[in-house]
């Protein structure tokens, strides 16, 4: 090989050394530029994610409008799965909350409430979501609960949270707590004037009740008898029938010396005796938390003489939820 053509391969491995040193600072700037600024496309993505997030929370609220509970709640989860940082983000938690509410779901209505609450205590929408939370527990007849939960909501429903927290009371049967209660919300704007009053809630400790030990008794001496006593006189005619079968049963198998069938009628017929005893007593308490129950309904019917609505309004035009009760 002569010396030209060493000094032309020469040439061209500098020539290819260059071509590369080119081509890596080339990707470098670039590398470089993409780093300093975004992609175009990235920039438009996020000056038009403002307006993606509303046209999901306004379709959300259009569907919980129209009815469409389950299209809500996916709307809002979707809002909240691909902008978990939006200020909307609270917003649908309480839309999820209030579709499942409406749809009486209740678990999952508490369950929505409680996270917004607790994820994000310094929310705005945190008391609402308190407060929902509690109207979802009376509404489930959690009352217990519910009169726990009315406690904690304070500002700015600290008036029905007060009122429901008597008729809270008025359901679990704790009539002096409710009717000191219900004096007390004399001056409650939200309180209706067909509200029944203290005395009348009192009055709830004075039902006629029925004796568990006297019905227990009665139907000891004469089954059936403490049943009818107790309002179940259906009970107590099928008690009396069986345990005069059985024993009348018993008693021939005896005179018949039939050992076998007596032993069999006899214990039939102690198993019925003791277990009519029983049941005498227990329908006494339950004739007593019927009672109870009913007359508590009654004047809880006669508190919110329709039924109250504790809602979340949707508003698509203005892209809000509008919390209120009405009667």
């Amino acid at each position: 090989m002569n010396r030209g053509d060493r000094s032309q391969k020469t040439g061209d491995r500098r020539n290819a050394g260059a071509t590369l040193a080119s081509a890596v600072a080339i990707v470098l700037c670039l590398a470089c530029g993409y780093a300093a600024e975004p992609l175009p496309g990235t920039a438009n993505e996020a000056a038009g994610r403002p307006e993606e997030e509303r046209r999901l929370w306004r379709f959300a609220l259009e569907r919980l409008a129209a009815g469409d509970g389950p299209r809500a709640v996916t709307e809002a989860m979707r809002l909240r799965s691909y902008y978990p940082d939006s200020p909307l983000a609270d917003d649908a938690r309480l839309l999820e909350g209030t579709a499942y509410a409406r749809a009486r779901r209740y678990d999952q209505a508490i369950e929505a409430y409680r996270t917004l609450a607790r994820e994000t205590p310094e929310s705005p929408l945190a008391p609402h979501a308190r407060y929902q939370e509690a109207l979802a527990l009376y509404d489930s007849r959690r009352y217990e609960e519910a009169s726990d939960a009315l406690a904690r909501v304070g500002a700015p429903w600290e008036n029905e949270s007060a009122y429901l927290g008597v008729l809270s009371r008025l359901h679990e049967r704790r009539w002096d707590e409710a009717a000191d209660k219900m004096e007390a919300q004399t001056r409650n704007p939200v309180r209706p004037a067909q509200a029944p009053s203290p005395a009348e809630i009192r009055a709830g400790t004075d039902l006629g009740r029925k004796s568990p030990r006297l019905a227990g008794t009665m139907s000891a001496i004469l089954p059936g008898t403490g049943q009818m006593y107790a309002g179940r006189t259906s009970d107590g005619f099928h008690a009396l029938f069986w345990n005069g079968l059985f024993a009348a049963a018993t008693i021939e198998s005896l005179d018949e010396d039939l050992d076998a069938p007596a032993v069999l009628f006899g214990g039939l017929f102690v198993a019925f005796y003791v277990s009519n005893i029983r049941n005498a007593a227990i329908a006494a308490h339950w004739a007593n938390d019927s009672a109870g129950a009913d007359y508590a309904s009654v004047l809880a019917d006669r508190a919110l003489p329709e039924r109250a609505v504790w809602d979340a309004e949707p508003d698509p035009a203005n892209l809000s939820i509008t919390l209120r009760w009405r009667y």
